[in-house]
């Protein structure tokens, strides 16, 4: 959720493949890179490369946000994957995980194929997301928790939880 120039994130700590679900809190799904707090979805082997393998790119002054972010970030962001086996290439196509991506107040998500969509409110990834974003936008549309990110995220979070059994409760 993008609020106040800021962005706030919340995960779960289940991990699913649709038979089996268990809790994994020492593996958290919200985490920080640097200036980056990465939110993801899909494997839990992309958060630990994402976490402990990738390094952000420097910034190049006179380089605008979004040419560093479109180039710089992704172009680091596949080599890093490529380094450590993650990821493979389907024809001309990268295909990786999906995961969400907070910077400078901006929420970014970042698709299989590394392209990336810019959310100026709100979004959700996992077998949740649905359920997630329309209670995110049933909840701005009257103004639920409008003070709270916090609650607002957590309430999401929790309608997707009571409607979709690959996603826990919020932590």
């Amino acid at each position: 959720k993008v609020q106040d120039g800021r962005v706030w994130m919340a995960g779960d700590q289940e991990g699913s493949d649709s038979f089996r679900y268990k809790e994994y809190p020492n593996n958290p799904k919200v985490f920080w890179n640097e200036d980056f707090m990465i939110g993801y979805t899909s494997s839990y082997r992309m958060a630990q490369i994402l976490q402990y393998s990738w390094e952000p790119p420097s910034r190049v002054e006179g380089v605008s946000d979004d040419k560093y972010l479109y180039k710089s970030v992704i172009d680091s962001i596949k080599k890093c994957f490529e380094d450590n086996g993650f990821g493979h290439k389907d024809g001309t196509e990268f295909s990786s995980g999906n995961f969400l991506l907070g910077w400078k107040g901006r929420l970014f998500e970042f698709e299989g194929n590394l392209q990336i969509l810019e959310h100026l409110d709100f979004a959700s990834v996992g077998c949740g997301c649905y359920h997630a974003y329309a209670a995110m936008k049933a909840m701005d549309k009257f103004e639920v928790y409008k003070d709270s990110p916090q609650d607002f995220l957590a309430e999401a979070l929790d309608i997707a939880s009571d409607c979709v059994s690959g996603v826990g409760k919020t932590y």
